[in-house]
């Protein structure tokens, strides 16, 4: 198992959890994201489970899909924090623009990540005005 740390900021909003994630899972994930967004229809996700306990456990959901075209690419992260020791969690869910070619970036790192079992997989968003 990998012990990982997931966060997004899109400007306004953020959130940060953490995950085990199965040796090769991270390999997987990078082949689920890769060549995505193919066209305006195309949606992938990933999830990964907490470390929490309950309903609250730090589940991760990242949804990668167009809008308006391929051009136009984004992401949704719903991000759920660790139950502290009081037993109280706190969740996000927010949007960030992102480039194509950012993705891809990202899946690389991604899979490298998984193939070395430390680094960072960093996904730049973009500010659309």
């Amino acid at each position: 198992m990998i012990d990982v740390r997931i966060s997004a900021w899109n400007g306004t909003f953020g959130g940060m959890s953490r995950a085990y994630v199965a040796i090769g899972e991270l390999e997987k994930a990078a082949a689920i994201l890769r060549g995505s967004p193919n066209n305006p229809s195309d949606a992938r996700e990933l999830t990964f489970d907490g470390l929490g306990k309950g309903n609250a456990r730090g589940d991760v959901r990242l949804r990668f899909y167009c809008s308006g075209g391929a051009v136009h690419t984004w992401m949704d992260a719903s991000i759920e924090s660790v139950c502290d020791l009081t037993g109280s969690a706190q969740s996000v869910t927010l949007t960030l623009p992102i480039e194509a070619a950012a993705v891809d970036v990202f899946v690389d790192q991604l899979h490298r990540l998984g193939a070395t079992r430390r680094g960072i997989a960093h996904l730049s968003g973009v500010i659309r005005r």
